[in-house]
């Protein structure tokens, strides 16, 4: 049987700041260890959500308003704010994503 190296001289370094590493447990078996998990937002999700509502957004600021004359059709005009719209939203979105990770952080 070959010979495992020791946990110390990982390739990747040591690990990294903001993850507890685990201590030993007083109440529980032998060998187990105590961890605090932390949860996290799911950046995907909240960047899809802001998309979809700046989407509808954008949509409802074409649709339920009367547009003044323009060069444009209104196939176009809803077409460009929905994805402005979109953009924006999405922006968004990430944005509070990052705000509510940093926020559960700070907690952690």
């Amino acid at each position: 049987m070959s010979e495992q190296t020791p946990a110390t001289d990982d390739p990747d370094g040591p690990p990294p700041e903001d993850v507890p590493s685990p201590t030993a447990s007083s109440g529980g078996p032998p060998g187990a260890v105590q961890v605090q998990l932390r949860t996290a937002p799911r950046f995907a999700r909240f960047t899809a959500t802001g998309a979809l509502l700046g989407l509808l957004i954008g949509l409802a600021l074409v649709l339920l308003r009367p547009l003044p004359q323009l060069d444009v059709s209104l196939t176009a005009a809803v077409g460009y704010l929905a994805a402005i719209g979109g953009m924006v939203g999405a922006l968004l979105g990430a944005a509070l994503a990052v705000l509510a990770d940093r926020l559960g952080r700070s907690r952690g």
